[in-house]
């Protein structure tokens, strides 16, 4: 018998006397699905366009879309209060561990997601290099995240503590990605590696450690929400954490095309007022 075929019939014969022995009675909670995606995607559209174009945070485009998103996503409260079976729990927002958690992750992808995908724009279009020569530089950012993806798992599993670890990736990842304010000209590409490798190392524990802690933070019969509501505010982080670093880069002269159109011909980046290729 196939692999394949031997692992659905396991699955077929085991996984039904493991539901649980109640289910909890109730309506689809369709208002707040539709709220909750609303409102989100109004506020993701707004970042967009706060970090894909030139618009400042008071344009009406940006502003009425984030403040419309806003705007559903605090109605979405009280109907999840009423709601028999509602897409956001509230209880488990009650919890303090289960909330820190949440705001922990959104702050971790905030710091992290920006390095690994906006540098390369820097190296390309600031430093000169080619695209392949900026991907290999930032090898060490993915080593580094593995790397202490496993090493956070490891010691929590061992220890039974969480708070150790994650307070120590945070440091780590906020001194390397503060690294990174002020490349100069004569910044070697092994310097960069170095912050590269250390933002990766304080990276790798959110994506287990936090895992792990959220699995412990709520009972079993919530555990599958929890973890949906950790990887949103981790996507909602990186989101963020795009349109404010990009919003940086354009007041530079630097967009995702390259050199901005505030600066033509140049890269007024810190440190770097020749051309491209020279700096």
């Amino acid at each position: 018998m196939p692999v394949g075929a031997a692992a659905a019939a396991v699955v077929a014969v085991v996984l039904p006397g493991r539901r649980p022995a109640t289910t909890v009675p109730g309506r689809l909670d369709a208002a707040g699905i539709g709220l909750l995606a609303t409102g989100l995607s109004l506020v993701l559209v707004g970042l967009s366009l706060k970090g894909n174009t030139a618009r400042a945070w008071g344009d009406p485009a940006v502003l009425g879309t984030l403040l419309a998103g806003l705007a559903l996503l605090a109605v979405l409260v009280p109907v999840e209060r009423r709601a028999a079976v509602p897409v956001l729990p509230p209880h488990l927002l009650r919890r303090r561990t289960y909330a820190a958690l949440l705001a922990g992750g959104f702050f971790f992808q905030l710091a992290a997601l920006p390095v690994g995908i906006l540098l390369p724009l820097y190296l390309q279009h600031v430093r000169g290099l080619s695209a392949t020569a900026s991907g290999l530089l930032v090898l060490p950012l993915l080593v580094g995240m593995t790397a202490g993806n496993r090493l956070a798992a490891v010691l929590i599993l061992r220890s039974g503590h969480t708070k150790p670890v994650l307070p120590a990736g945070a440091g780590l990842l906020t001194t390397g990605s503060a690294a990174f304010f002020a490349p100069g000209p004569e910044t070697s590409p092994i310097l960069f590696g170095a912050w590269l490798l250390l933002a990766g190392l304080g990276a790798g524990p959110a994506m287990g450690g936090i895992t792990i802690a959220t699995q412990n933070s709520v009972p079993r019969a919530d555990m599958g929400t929890a973890m949906a509501g950790s990887a949103l505010t981790k996507q909602l982080g990186g989101s963020f954490g795009l349109a404010c670093a990009q919003s940086l880069m354009a007041g530079s002269g630097i967009t995702a095309a390259g050199v901005g159109p505030r600066s033509p011909g140049s890269a007024r980046w810190r440190g770097c007022s020749r051309s491209p290729p020279s700096c």
